[in-house]
C-alpha cells in the first residue's frame, strides 16, 4: 500500500511575488553580462620561484599558486 503526501498550495503576498520577480530579472541579467565577458587565459608561469596557474583577462590577472 502506497502512501500519498499532497503540498500544500500556498498563495504568494505581492510583496513576495514582487521580490521574486525581482529576483528573477537580476538573474536574467547576471546571464547576459556573462555572455558579454571575454574569455579568460590560463598559462603556467612561475612567481616567487613557485610554479603557479596565472589566469586573466584585459582587466585582471589572478596567479594561482600549484601544490608541489
Amino acid at each position: 500500500m502506497h502512501k500519498t503526501f499532497e503540498l500544500p498550495i500556498r498563495r504568494y503576498s505581492r510583496k513576495r511575488a514582487r521580490t521574486a520577480r525581482l529576483v528573477r530579472a537580476s538573474l536574467l541579467l547576471a546571464a547576459v553580462s556573462c555572455l558579454a565577458q571575454t574569455a579568460s587565459v590560463v598559462t603556467d608561469a612561475s612567481v616567487y620561484n613557485r610554479p603557479v596557474l596565472l589566469m586573466g583577462n584585459d582587466k585582471l590577472e589572478v596567479a594561482i599558486v600549484r601544490r608541489v
